[in-house]
């Protein structure tokens, strides 16, 4: 793994690295574009202090699930892009953006939304993803939001159990 000096900022992993789960450091505030792409990892365990992840970062990785720190407001454009293998996915109670191709090609089934108001999803977000085959999980006290929404209210809007 590839770091700036103060490990602020993971800038690359390199491919050959394969692991069923990946935990990062504490210090971690960045992951640069392209950091994790192609990359064997199953799951990768952010710590809450990320605030930051750039386009494409996870694209064509092999990741399974991941939670999302609940300081990211966004997922960039193409943050998990043609991730085949990638299914679950936690957004975290910040999140206010969700940026075109975002999900493109992946295998989404379950997507948990913290946030107490539904992100802004740029038109292609969800692009590639039957959005009739994922359901989305959001917090009950915020699901008729979600469900009065024009663009979250096209989504399976399920209460997440406590």
């Amino acid at each position: 793994m590839l770091y700036n000096k103060d490990r602020t900022e993971l800038l690359w992993c390199p491919r050959c690295i394969k692991a069923e789960r990946l935990t990062l450091p504490a210090t971690l505030t960045h992951i640069k574009k392209y950091t994790f792409e192609g990359c064997a990892i199953g799951e990768i365990v952010l710590p809450e202090t990320v605030t930051l992840i750039d386009d494409y970062a996870f694209a064509k990785s092999e990741i399974k699930s991941i939670v999302l720190p609940d300081k990211l407001s966004r997922v960039d454009e193409g943050l998990f892009s043609q991730c085949s293998s990638l299914k679950k996915v936690t957004l975290g109670s910040e999140m206010s953006y969700i940026c075109d191709y975002a999900f493109n090609g992946t295998s989404l089934e379950e997507l948990y939304v913290q946030a107490s108001y539904p992100p802004v999803c740029e038109d292609n977000a969800f692009a590639g993803i039957d959005l009739t085959r994922f359901k989305v999980y959001v917090p009950k006290k915020y699901m008729a939001i979600y469900r009065g929404h024009l663009t979250w209210g096209k989504l399976i809007i399920k209460a997440m159990t406590e």
